[in-house]
């Protein structure tokens, strides 16, 4: 093998790892995006859900909070449904919680 092919080849090597590492690192970011994603997600849902049970929890009426949950949070009614269901349970869940104590 003369030099000038050692260089080439040499070359191609490097740009074949430049390439590979390159291509490696866009995996590793989508990897990253698709966590914190993920995880903006989550903390949406739990906020939601949080603000239902406090307007539960405060007294107002289903319809209201259905009301808010589709104005403020744009939920459909059977999403918000489910979040009051859910808050109600957590709600008699504590109740339950501090009666035995």
């Amino acid at each position: 093998m003369n030099k000038e092919s050692l260089k080439a080849f040499g070359s191609n090597l490097l740009d074949a790892g430049r390439e590979a590492g390159s291509e490696a690192i866009d995996n590793v970011r989508l990897t990253i995006d698709d966590i914190v994603q993920e995880a903006k997600m989550d903390e949406r849902y739990d906020q939601e859900n949080k603000v239902a049970f406090a307007l539960i929890d405060s007294g107002f009426s289903d319809e209201i909070v259905i009301k808010i949950l589709q104005k403020y949070w744009d939920k459909r009614e059977s999403e918000a449904t489910r979040m009051i269901a859910r808050a109600r349970h957590k709600i008699s869940k504590r109740s339950s919680q501090q009666t035995v104590v």
